[in-house]
């Protein structure tokens, strides 16, 4: 594909960049609990690599993840406040408060 990606593995969030020579790509991605971004953004690349999809479709897809347009109510509810405070005392047991 001609494409080179750079990653910066952060405390908070994933950060990358893709560039091909005349367009250049940064995107963000926040880590959560059940990793439900990075599996969507793998599956859009993994279409978009294989054919299925186009360039101008998978970023489209990337937007709408960021957006949470394909994330269910109830993911968003825990991923967001008042919802993430339900889930910081069973968190905070287990010692994994940091990775959420």
């Amino acid at each position: 594909f001609g494409l080179r990606m750079t990653w910066n593995l952060g405390v908070i969030r994933l950060k990358f960049r893709v560039e091909d020579g005349g367009f250049e790509l940064h995107r963000k991605v926040p880590y959560d609990y059940d990793s439900e971004y990075q599996d969507l953004y793998m599956k859009i690349a993994s279409a978009l690599t294989e054919g299925h999809i186009s360039v101008n479709e998978a970023l489209i897809f990337q937007s709408e993840v960021k957006q949470n347009k394909h994330t269910a109510r109830s993911g968003i509810f825990l991923r967001d406040f008042p919802g993430r405070l339900i889930l910081y005392p069973g968190l905070a047991a287990t010692c994994a408060v940091i990775f959420f």
